[in-house]
């Protein structure tokens, strides 16, 4: 009876590894991709919250940077910000998003920061080998929506 239970265990995950590889190998690389940008993305904001200026300017492409890290560093150490270090983090509506202007296509996505209600529009384009950056970020006008729509109109027209 052991034997029967431990084969079809094996043949159900067999089946599961070969929908998830074989039968949808595209959309296992979407998301893959998305579950990446969005690591990030939640990365770079505990970076601001917990003001790690080192963090923050290595995420940023060169644009947002405004420069090298070094730059970066140089403008936004010792920037005196509110104390936002134990605010809770989600990533939500998140969607490809196209090049716009000097933007490069990527993943767009919202960050909310749930204890001030604050939301945060942000735009993750890969960077070198596995890495992510951040190459746009502004506050999302949750009035006029909050959802991939609203997500893409603002990186689209920033």
């Amino acid at each position: 009876m052991m034997v029967r239970t431990v084969h079809v265990a094996g043949v159900l995950l067999s089946a599961l590894l070969v929908s998830l590889v074989g039968g949808d190998s595209a959309g296992v690389a979407a998301e893959a991709r998305m579950a990446a940008a969005a690591g990030a993305a939640r990365k770079y904001q505990q970076a601001m919250l917990e003001k790690d200026w080192k963090t923050i300017c290595e995420a940023r492409t060169e644009l947002l940077r405004g420069g090298s890290v070094a730059d970066c560093l140089d403008r936004t150490e010792g920037l005196a910000l509110d104390d936002y270090g134990h605010l809770r983090i989600s990533i939500g509506s998140i969607s490809e998003v196209e090049a716009a202007g000097p933007h490069p296509a990527g993943v767009g996505l919202r960050i909310s920061l749930h204890e001030v209600d604050m939301h945060y529009a942000v735009r993750v384009v890969p960077g070198g080998g596995s890495t992510w950056l951040i190459d746009q970020s502004f506050v999302l006008d949750t009035s006029v929506g909050a959802g991939v729509e609203a997500i893409r109109e603002g990186l689209q027209a920033g």
